[in-house]
């Protein structure tokens, strides 16, 4: 689940590498972090 949103913001983002190379660190570095990406869409999709 954590991986499915990470790619989708890795998609809304695609056109900024520095946020795409961001996102994949937290998702390296802090897997358990769901609510936290799932906020960061939420955000995203204001």
């Amino acid at each position: 689940m954590a991986l499915d949103s990470c790619n989708y913001l890795l998609e809304i983002e695609s056109e900024n590498l520095e946020a795409q190379q961001f996102l994949k660190k937290i998702m390296e570095h802090n897997p358990p972090k769901v609510g936290l990406i799932n906020r960061l869409i939420k955000e995203a999709n204001k």
